[in-house]
């Protein structure tokens, strides 16, 4: 659960990078893909997660604050591991599913922010921001598609906290997305 606290939707497949990548203790790597999605049922009959629609889970916001703010105390390696592997688990997703590009966009961009915040050698977010809106296809209705990325950013409170934090305005992003 600890590890999980550290994204924002949790799905069987990036459970199971986050496993095999970041803990050390035991070997997730020779695990079957069915031990992961056994585990994964079992985190989805726990309380303290909420299933959404996308069949991904979510942790309480303010229940996963509080287990970040311990990670981070007890652990800073390991919470910059973990959200390495998730940034990587979602530039990945991007580059393979249209259908969720926008989720996997506005997740790229939480994860830089919380890698940010404890690296002194920033990420631009506005390039990798930029570097996105150019990778959708040429299919995309790109005004719809702006105008629903902007209501996502817009509307996401806990990144625009987390950016605000490192004076980035999300609305500069969102302007990105206008030009």
């Amino acid at each position: 659960l600890e590890l999980c606290s550290l994204v924002r939707y949790v799905g069987s497949s990036l459970l199971r990078r986050i496993l095999q990548e970041c803990v050390t203790e035991i070997d997730f790597k020779e695990s079957a893909s069915q031990y992961f999605d056994e585990l994964f049922e079992q985190l989805r009959r726990s309380t303290l997660l909420k299933s959404r629609e996308d069949g991904s889970l979510l942790l309480d916001a303010n229940l996963r604050q509080i287990i970040r703010g311990y990670l981070i105390y007890q652990d800073k390696e390991l919470y910059i591991k973990v959200n390495q592997t998730a940034l990587s688990f979602y530039q990945e997703s991007f580059q393979g599913d249209n259908g969720n590009r926008l989720l996997y966009f506005v997740e790229e961009i939480y994860h830089i922010a919380l890698i940010n915040q404890m690296q002194s050698v920033k990420i631009d977010i506005y390039s990798i921001a930029q570097k996105r809106l150019n990778e959708f296809p040429d299919y995309v209705d790109i005004v719809g598609l702006f105008d629903l990325l902007r209501n996502k950013l817009e509307a996401d409170s806990e990144l625009v906290d987390i950016l605000s934090a490192q004076n980035i305005n999300v609305l500069d992003i969102s302007d990105m997305i206008n030009q």
